[in-house]
């Protein structure tokens, strides 16, 4: 199985889900008023972008792959409140992913496999007291 093969099942599985809205398209933090966006957020990533990038092969590893869809969430979780329906569904999207991705990539190749959700929403709840 391999992740080249088996990502394209997971992001369908992932934009196939309602609570996938909010990460579908780059964030447009004019048009929502959110001006301190760019300024918390340095690295924005969102599905398409991701999945455009993975369809003209600028993941060279799973690694790399796994590095930005974590951004994803990570991002989402960072700059809403913990009490958010955006980073409620951040946090389930990115079980989804973990648990999928899990499935196809060992721990030993995945070495930035970030903290659990349970340790990054401890994290970022501290972050937002």
């Amino acid at each position: 199985m391999s992740w080249k093969e088996e990502f394209p099942k997971i992001w369908d599985k992932m934009m196939a889900r309602r609570d996938s809205e909010f990460f579908r398209d780059p964030v447009d933090w004019k048009a929502l008023g959110l001006y301190d966006y760019p300024t918390i957020i340095k690295k924005p990533m969102d599905m398409r972008t991701l999945k455009k990038n993975f369809d003209n092969n600028v993941y060279q590893s799973p690694a790399d792959l796994a590095s930005d869809t974590r951004l994803i969430f990570l991002n989402a979780m960072t700059y809403n409140d913990p009490s958010s329906k955006v980073f409620s569904h951040a946090k389930t999207q990115r079980e989804i992913f973990e648990s999928a991705w899990n499935a196809i990539v060992n721990a030993e190749e995945d070495k930035d496999r970030p903290p659990s959700v349970e340790q990054l929403t401890e994290f970022v709840e501290k972050c937002h007291r």
